[in-house]
């Protein structure tokens, strides 16, 4: 009999620990039985809801939002850059990486889902941001990730010219927030299981496993 795994993925696209985060969580569904069904969601978190168009230095948005040292700030870099070393898509934080604005992004997170496209589409923007150091606020940016993975550009275009997507990516936002959700990346499985900010393959496996397993027993009684 088929067990199921609903994953909800609470992420910022700007967010390294997120992108480390979520090639984790990639190679360890891929891992997973195949008896296994996993219905997996993305939902927005914007970390930097603030800042304007062309966004900021990352090191120097590190300093003035959290009130610390550029010696801090780029030790946060650095360790950022060691541990994605070890993945299939390892990324560098510079003193000349920038950090943007996402809503725009995640617009098109949103509208992806009824494609079935999110993954491909997150994986995209993703790589622009962390490994083409591309600006995650602009048009041409996100349009490009949307042709590449198939999706329309013009249709895409209209959703971001769309207030309404926006505020739908902040209503969702907000109904996170009120769950305790604080920080990303966090991780819900079968709407019970909350995993949030790093994690260890090996027991995020064994945790998808009993999640599994579970939902198997549910639906027996």
């Amino acid at each position: 009999m088929t067990r199921f795994l609903q994953i909800d993925w609470v992420c910022d696209l700007v967010c390294p620990w997120s992108f480390i985060g979520y090639q984790k969580l990639e190679h360890v569904l891929a891992q997973l039985d195949d008896d296994i069904l996993v219905e997996f969601h993305w939902h927005p978190f914007e970390i930097n809801p603030n800042l304007p168009a062309g966004g900021d230095l990352l090191i120097s948005h590190l300093m003035d939002k959290y009130h610390i040292s550029a010696l801090i700030a780029q030790t946060y870099l650095e360790r950022a850059t060691s541990h994605s070393q070890s993945l299939p898509m390892p990324f560098s934080l510079t003193s000349t990486t920038h950090v943007y604005n996402t809503r725009q992004a995640h617009k098109l997170l949103l509208w992806a889902a009824k494609y079935q496209q999110q993954s491909p589409l997150a994986r995209e923007l993703y790589c622009a941001y962390f490994i083409h150091g591309q600006p995650l606020d602009a048009r041409d940016t996100l349009l490009a990730a949307v042709k590449q993975v198939g999706l329309n550009p013009q249709e895409a275009a209209l959703v971001l010219d769309d207030d309404n997507w926006g505020k739908t990516v902040s209503n969702i936002e907000t109904q996170w927030a009120k769950t305790g959700i604080t920080a990303v990346p966090t991780l819900i499985v079968n709407r019970s299981e909350t995993i949030s900010g790093a994690f260890h393959s090996d027991s995020l496996q064994r945790m998808l496993q009993n999640a599994a397993q579970q939902s198997l027993h549910h639906r027996q009684h």
